[in-house]
């Protein structure tokens, strides 16, 4: 039988964010429990098989069953991940198109081209490093998407999609600023849509080709908005990599291994922790029976630590993946890629992450003395406070 709180949990959820399916499933040696969040009876999940039967299958809906507030802050009314089943997998060709192995390296190649270009001006100082390194993705995806703007225009671009990124988990004051500030990205991004149709800008004009011209920024926003938030995972990487100079030495001997380490920095990183739907029709699963429009969450971060898993779930070990396959990580969903709700900049962001573990063991820096606590109660999590780098 599953568990019931009994209470609603929405104080809890927000107070200990990333944690509060964690503490649950382990005080109850479970995988699942009932629960209500904003008032509203929803049953909570962990697992990769838990994941994978709500990724595949088309069992279950994403409009309505996340807040407005964070639907307006990331994806939008009318965006590819809102809709579902064969509309869904129509747009979202759009994205696998751009997206595909030679898009990836393209937009790497902008991406270490944007980073060495900003290295020079970090060299000898002291940086903020998330807002840095923000920018370098930002300047990254437009010359990757042959999108021109002046400093200025890239610098604002800049804060206000790290605003959204920011503001999504949240309610009140720090979501109303990121959706605010989005009206003037908003605008931006209709401009570009008109001058990408003007010019016959090819990947842009991929992405949005016969799209209303809102959702069509809507769509070019949710390819620029995904990769600056790869900035985050990259941070992580530096705290990653200032705990382990034994990895920090092998990576310079061989940048090959890379790839092992960006995975267990999608592991272990707070990103975004939980997804949301409704089932769209009666089904069953490890026991449990859902009804249509049940609302279920399945907890991304939760299954990431899980010890079934994961041997020392909570320890960092990129040679884990000798023994342990790559495809239980679940930071951004499961199932084939073109057919779910999984993210479709996934193989993008393993490539960004490991250029980015690769330049990082390349360069010079340091650390200087600073807090570098992760907080764990706010969505999503600011690596290690303010994170400055010295280059």
């Amino acid at each position: 039988m599953v568990t019931q709180l009994p209470f609603d949990s929405t104080f809890n959820f927000w107070r200990e964010g990333y944690l509060f399916g964690q503490n649950r499933f382990e005080r109850y040696d479970a995988d699942s429990f009932r629960t209500r969040l904003l008032g509203r009876p929803i049953i909570v999940l962990r697992g990769v098989e838990a994941v994978r039967f709500f990724y595949e299958g088309d069992r279950f809906a994403r409009t309505g069953a996340m807040p407005t507030s964070v639907v307006h802050s990331l994806q939008d009314e009318g965006s590819v991940q809102t809709l579902d089943a064969e509309e869904h997998r129509r747009r979202k060709a759009r994205f696998t198109s751009v997206l595909d192995e030679q898009g990836d390296d393209g937009l790497v190649e902008a991406f270490d081209a944007q980073w060495r270009e900003a290295q020079q001006r970090w060299t000898g100082n002291t940086v903020e490093f998330l807002p840095e390194i923000n920018a370098v993705l930002l300047d990254a995806v437009l010359a990757w998407l042959e999108i021109d703007e002046t400093r200025p225009t890239r610098a604002r671009l800049t804060t206000e999609v790290a605003a959204m990124i920011d503001g999504a988990g949240s309610f009140g004051p720090r979501n109303w600023w990121g959706r605010y500030l989005r009206r003037s990205t908003e605008e931006w991004a209709v401009r570009s849509v008109r001058e990408a149709r003007a010019h016959d800008n090819v990947l842009v004009n991929t992405l949005v080709h016969d799209l209303d011209e809102d959702v069509a920024a809507v769509e070019l926003l949710n390819i620029v908005r995904p990769v600056v938030a790869v900035g985050r995972f990259i941070a992580f990487a530096v705290l990653a990599l200032h705990d382990s100079h034994t990895w920090r030495a092998e990576l310079t001997r061989q940048p090959e291994r890379a790839h092992p380490f960006a995975q267990e920095v999608r592991r272990l990183s707070p990103f975004f922790p939980v997804i949301a739907g409704l089932a769209r029709d009666d089904s069953e699963f490890d026991g449990l029976t859902f009804s249509r429009d049940d609302w279920v969450m399945v907890d991304l971060f939760a299954t990431n630590h899980h010890p079934r898993y994961w041997r020392d779930p909570w320890v960092f070990d990129p040679n884990r993946y000798t023994r342990e396959p790559e495809e239980w990580i679940v930071a951004q969903g499961a199932g084939e890629i073109g057919a779910t709700h999984r993210c479709p900049g996934e193989p993008a962001t393993v490539a960004l992450l490991e250029r980015a573990v690769q330049l990082l063991s390349e360069a010079y820096w340091s650390l200087p003395e600073q807090p570098l606590h992760t907080g764990l109660g706010r969505f999503p999590a600011a690596p290690g406070g303010r994170l400055l780098v010295s280059f």
